[in-house]
């Protein structure tokens, strides 16, 4: 007896529908993961070209991922250290040389969940020393701290600039120092001066012009003005000014000779002085210190005596 094939019947319009909706989610989720792909790629090609130094640590502490200028930094790969151990490799020390508390570290205060960072000094393999600025965040998945981030900069260049500006702030407040005391100094060593040119100049408008007395007064205006020409050098060398230093015109003088110069020159000023300072009697002793001011000084007695 022949069997006979019945044919089937066509598909259900709700089964031809099931399968249409299958094919457009297969296409949806090669969709997605060629998205997926490129934004992964896209990431790590970031996570790459990233100038500053990356280190991902999971929970124990230990180096997951590092981007190519963590280990152009480090000098070595750090996949799989954990993070005392990269501390020992690079002698990383506290800025003032101290030895490092590991559980410092940013990536132990990250590792608890909070925002950390810090500034040590390192070695390189090479012996090189550099500083680095580090910060830590947490890594969270689904909300959990799964490890942390590390971001390391090197800052060798900034730090040395900042040291290198506050050196400069430091000569220059010295020079400004300095600049202050040498013009007050000469600022006082311009009245020196003054008190003897002007008597001499008193003197001059009441001697005769060839007299003995007005010969003495030309030697003063002489001697005065020699002397305001070398505060004046002094002023106009700013050499002088950035070292501090004057010349000083010391020699060994006998007081007699300034009290009785003085008492010349002042006499066509006042009688009383003049009787005063002359009937001043000094020892016979010769010291050194500066002629203009000791003129100066006698010329101030003198003058309080009118």
């Amino acid at each position: 007896m022949t069997k006979t094939t019945l044919p089937q019947p066509p598909p259900r319009s709700d089964q031809c529908v099931g399968r249409l909706q299958l094919c457009e989610a297969a296409e949806r989720d090669e969709v997605a993961r060629e998205e997926a792909q490129q934004r992964a790629a896209e990431m790590e090609g970031v996570f790459a070209a990233i100038s500053a130094s990356i280190l991902v640590f999971n929970s124990e502490l230990r180096v997951t991922r590092a981007n190519p200028a963590a280990e152009l930094l480090l000098g070595f790969d750090p996949a799989g250290l954990d993070c005392e151990t990269i501390a020992a490799r690079l002698h990383l020390r506290n800025l003032d040389g101290t030895p490092l508390d590991p559980d410092t570290l940013p990536s132990h205060r990250a590792l608890a969940g909070h925002s950390a960072s810090g500034q040590y000094v390192a070695n390189k393999k090479s012996g090189e020393r550099f500083i680095v600025d580090a910060f830590a965040e947490p890594l969270r998945i689904y909300g959990k701290v799964t490890g942390s981030v590390i971001l390391w900069r090197d800052v060798t260049e900034r730090e040395r600039l900042i040291e290198e500006l506050a050196r400069s702030n430091a000569a220059l407040a010295e020079a400004d120092q300095r600049k202050n005391e040498f013009l007050g100094v000469l600022s006082h060593e311009l009245r020196n001066p003054l008190a003897p040119l002007r008597n001499s100049i008193y003197v001059l408008d009441h001697v005769p012009p060839d007299g003995p007395e007005a010969m003495s007064a030309k030697e003063i205006i002489q001697r005065q003005t020699g002397h305001l020409t070398r505060i004046v050098d002094d002023l106009l060398d700013v050499t002088r000014i950035s070292r501090g230093k004057i010349e000083l015109d010391r020699k060994r003088i006998d007081l007699r000779d300034v009290v009785l110069r003085t008492a010349k020159t002042t006499a066509r000023c006042s009688t009383k002085a003049t009787s005063s300072c002359a009937t001043t009697c000094l020892p016979a002793r010769s010291g050194s210190m500066r002629m203009q001011r000791a003129s100066r000084r006698w010329w101030g007695i003198c003058s309080r005596t009118r």
